[in-house]
């Protein structure tokens, strides 16, 4: 068995800086790569047309072929590099998308499934002391992908707070479930399961109508 360690709600804040934090980071590192590429692209493209038409000219035919090997030599070390660069950015970029694609896809079937789930029409019937019955689903649902696309970062701040919004409405929903198991295990009164039912039944509307609105969300990322 092993021990995992369990972050209080200031642990998850400063968790959450540090990703946000390394975000950042990793953007502006990209964004310099970029304009070194630029600045390297420029400089090489002027020292090239000053070497041909001006210090060509002043070199000797001797040692012509000499400095030639050493301005070929240092050109293609820099095309080299301005190369690797438009590589590694080609890369990220095509990382990001398959990331993002990856996002959408488990969101959207997370989604599809919870209400597939919850509005399936299912449920059991609770009998009342008062002869009354009410229905009501009795399940258990997990937002992992909707958490996992919201820390992403990959996303508006929009969609990343609806993302966030739904996963809490969904442990909130497993958590009023979870109260009702528990008052009908100890019998309660009819007042307080009639409270209980309400309240997951209201819960379940608003979770359904929650997903199918960010699977539409994320669709249109």
């Amino acid at each position: 068995m092993f021990w995992k360690p369990v972050l209080t709600s200031k642990g998850k804040r400063r968790q959450k800086k540090r990703h946000a934090c390394f975000r950042r980071y990793a953007f502006q590192e990209i964004s310099s790569l970029k304009h070194f590429k630029s600045i390297v692209f420029i400089l090489l493209c002027i020292f090239a047309v000053v070497y041909t038409f001006c210090l060509r000219e002043a070199i000797s035919d001797q040692d012509l072929s000499y400095f030639d090997s050493i301005v070929a030599t240092f050109v293609s070390t820099l095309l080299s590099i301005i190369v690797g660069i438009f590589l590694f950015e080609y890369q990220q970029t095509e990382n990001t998308k398959l990331e993002l694609k990856r996002l959408q896809d488990i969101v959207k079937a997370e989604s599809r499934d919870i209400v597939s789930i919850l509005d399936s029409g299912e449920g059991m019937s609770i009998n009342l002391q008062s002869g009354k019955s009410m229905k009501v689903m009795i399940t258990f649902v997990s937002p992992l992908a909707h958490e996992e696309a919201g820390k992403s970062g990959g996303f508006d701040a929009l969609i990343t707070e609806n993302l966030f919004h739904i996963s809490r409405k969904i442990r909130m929903y497993n958590m009023k479930t979870e109260h009702l198991l528990g008052l009908l295990r100890i019998s309660a009164n009819e007042e307080l399961l009639t409270h209980a039912i309400n309240n997951v039944n209201e819960t379940k509307v608003a979770v359904i109508q929650d997903c199918k609105q960010v699977e539409s969300q994320v669709s249109k990322a």
